[in-house]
């Protein structure tokens, strides 16, 4: 099976691209219009705070912290608006929940709030909505290759 996900964003007919993020991975940059696939959400990324690890997949200042850890928001091998978000900018996240057996897909717009400049790596709680839990069967978490 699939989880089709095209026209989850406005405007969006066809996602760019669909990234993979292993557990414990390497930190991802950013680009509008993208699905990005977390293995686990209580493993942090290469590079990222230990502590910014989702234990209530429903807390979506949680969610954010671990999101904004593992993505390069705002900067990128030292170019500090390469990879910075637009008010408007929108991506799909897949964040596997291996304790419980669900993967959850939360949807995020930029809202260009002064909280959350573009030059800061800050996905907030506000710019993210749950639209999604998927049950995994037999433990077998979704993947970049589920996403259509």
């Amino acid at each position: 099976d699939h989880l089709n996900l095209d026209n989850t964003m406005t405007g969006v007919t066809d996602l760019v691209a669909i990234v993979g993020i292993n557990a414990g991975g390497e930190e991802q940059d950013f680009t509008d219009n993208e699905a990005y696939v977390f293995a686990d959400g209580a493993s942090a990324v290469a590079g990222g705070t230990a502590t910014d690890i989702i234990t209530d997949y429903t807390n979506l200042t949680q969610v954010g912290a671990f999101i904004s850890d593992a993505l390069t928001i705002g900067e990128s091998n030292g170019n500090a608006t390469d990879c910075d978000t637009l008010t408007g900018d929108e991506a799909l996240f897949v964040v596997n929940d291996l304790v419980a057996d669900l993967t959850y897909v939360y949807h995020f717009k930029e809202d260009g709030t002064a909280t959350d400049a573009s030059a800061e790596d800050v996905v907030s709680s506000g710019e993210l909505t749950i639209i999604g839990v998927v049950s995994e069967e037999s433990d077998a978490a979704l993947v970049a290759a589920d996403i259509v």
